[in-house]
């Protein structure tokens, strides 16, 4: 399924794609840095999985407005296999296409707890950062600008947020469950809350997640035995309007 985001400040849902709002970030981050500082001093460790290893997979995904004739204009395949079963390290691949612009993101990770260990981008927007526990450095470079450099600190770890509804999937979900989590999204760090309503989900049903981000809030529907996604959809909170992904195998 699609593990992405990110595009233009304009779209409706900046996670789906390896581009990034470069210039509308800026005053983002200098807006709400201190209060991730805040939120992030309670979160010095990766919460503990439910789902332990990686499920190696290779789908087709495309983003498909609801409700508007507009044509969909989004696809990406992701692959991710174990490349070290010693180590237990994964490696995710995703290819994306919006617009005409193409951008192909990896991410080395830890399977155990999806943290990364870098990630590599390549497109309308590049990045070569690596993660440690203190912080995230590397450099970014947007449209063939020169590379700026990063130096980010981290409330002790960070996820990508090419593999947000990975994560979500495999966290310890239960009625009422809330958790702050810190996602590194191409140029800064940003941190999303996810939340399972204390009522109203079905214990024969899946669970129903929310995941509230700055531009978009997700919402996905997760089977509770697999812990498969079933659906998801992304709702720009400005405007009300949808979009659901669709995925399969090659």
């Amino acid at each position: 399924m699609r593990d992405t985001r990110r595009f233009h400040c304009c779209l409706a849902l900046p996670r789906l794609f390896p581009f990034r709002r470069v210039a509308c970030l800026a005053g983002l981050w200098l807006g709400v840095a201190p209060a991730i500082a805040a939120q992030a001093a309670h979160a010095a460790r990766p919460p503990v999985l439910t789902v332990r290893g990686v499920e190696e997979i290779s789908t087709r995904n495309r983003l498909v407005p609801d409700g508007r004739r507009t044509r969909d204009t989004t696809s990406w395949t992701v692959a991710r296999h174990l490349v070290d079963r010693s180590r237990g390290l994964a490696l995710q691949v995703m290819t994306s296409v919006s617009r005409g612009d193409t951008t192909v993101d990896s991410v080395l990770f830890n399977a155990r707890t999806l943290v990364p260990v870098w990630e590599h981008a390549h497109g309308r927007q590049s990045w070569d950062v690596a993660f440690g526990t203190a912080r995230i450095t590397g450099h970014v470079s947007s449209s063939g600008s020169a590379d700026q450099p990063v130096n980010v600190e981290i409330p002790g770890f960070a996820y990508s947020s090419t593999m947000d509804n990975t994560v979500v999937c495999a966290l310890p979900l239960r009625p009422g469950y809330a958790v702050v989590l810190p996602f590194w999204d191409g140029d800064h760090l940003e941190m999303d809350t996810v939340r399972v309503a204390a009522l109203g989900n079905n214990p024969a049903g899946p669970w129903v997640v929310q995941l509230v981000e700055p531009y978009a809030t997700e919402t996905l529907w997760i089977d509770r035995a697999s812990r498969r996604l079933l659906r998801h959809v992304y709702v720009n909170p400005r405007t009300g309007s949808s979009e659901h992904v669709e995925w399969s195998a090659p």
